[in-house]
């Protein structure tokens, strides 16, 4: 008689994202910087977090602080020629299940 175990690992549980930087209507005049700050969490494990606005940036991380934990730092210098606008920041964090969490903000971009 043989006896077979078998164990998935399925979490069901998504990254959280907790972002304190920038906040919702922050408003940025063109050509100036705005901080990303913010904690990324997963309690199995992540496997990329996007950085994505429609001012142009679109970065991915797959390097993290440790694998299930990463502290957003960043600057980010937004283009002098920016056209005053309300534009959206979004970071999704996707982990090692394809389980994903977005958390997206506006910024107001003025001259």
């Amino acid at each position: 008689m043989v006896f077979l175990f078998v164990s998935c690992t399925d979490d069901g549980t998504a990254p959280v994202v907790s972002l304190t930087s920038p906040t919702d209507n922050q408003v940025v005049v063109a050509g100036q910087v705005f901080q990303v700050k913010g904690t990324i969490t997963d309690d199995l494990g992540l496997k990329t977090i996007r950085l994505s606005s429609n001012l142009g940036i679109n970065e991915t991380l797959t390097s993290f602080d440790s694998a299930t934990k990463h502290e957003l730092n960043y600057n980010i210098t937004t283009d002098a020629n920016t056209p005053a606008n309300t534009y959206d920041f979004e970071v999704i964090a996707t982990d090692d299940q394809q389980l994903t969490t977005s958390k997206k903000v506006r910024l107001k971009i003025t001259k």
